[in-house]
């Protein structure tokens, strides 16, 4: 009898310390579970960043679209306006040079009833005695 007293308060020892370990385990498993609640939301969270970030990038990169598109039209119009500088200095050349066709044309005419004196002045004031011949 005193050996089953013995083992029955053995059996007891181990039973209680068994709930004991099985509560003990029961609140690792909570705060385990607690844990694993926490990362669920902080990954949560960093989705939710990720998601922004991307959506950030690509309203830079729609942006930078517009910034290349806009840096061509730039490119395109300082090409046009360089054609048009090089039209207009090719005109301005023809024109000087009709002008000093025609100077060189009218140098050898002079108004009807000038003097050599008014002729010669106006050339040496650097213009030009020009209209019609005497004859004409």
């Amino acid at each position: 009898a005193r050996r089953t007293a013995e083992s029955a308060e053995s059996i007891g020892e181990l039973i209680a310390a068994s709930n004991r370990h099985v509560a003990s385990g029961t609140q690792l498993v909570g705060r385990a579970g607690e844990s694993l609640s926490a990362i669920e939301a902080q990954l949560s969270e960093v989705h939710g960043h990720v998601d922004l970030m991307a959506a950030q990038a690509q309203d830079q990169s729609e942006a930078l679209r517009g910034v290349d598109g806009m840096a061509h039209q730039i490119d395109a119009g300082i090409g046009s306006s360089a054609g048009l500088a090089e039209q207009m200095l090719a005109m301005g050349e023809r024109i000087a040079s009709g002008a000093r066709r025609l100077s060189g044309s009218l140098s050898g005419m002079r108004l009807a009833g000038a003097t050599d004196e008014q002729v010669g002045a106006e050339r040496r004031a650097g213009g030009d005695v020009a209209v019609r011949d005497q004859a004409a």
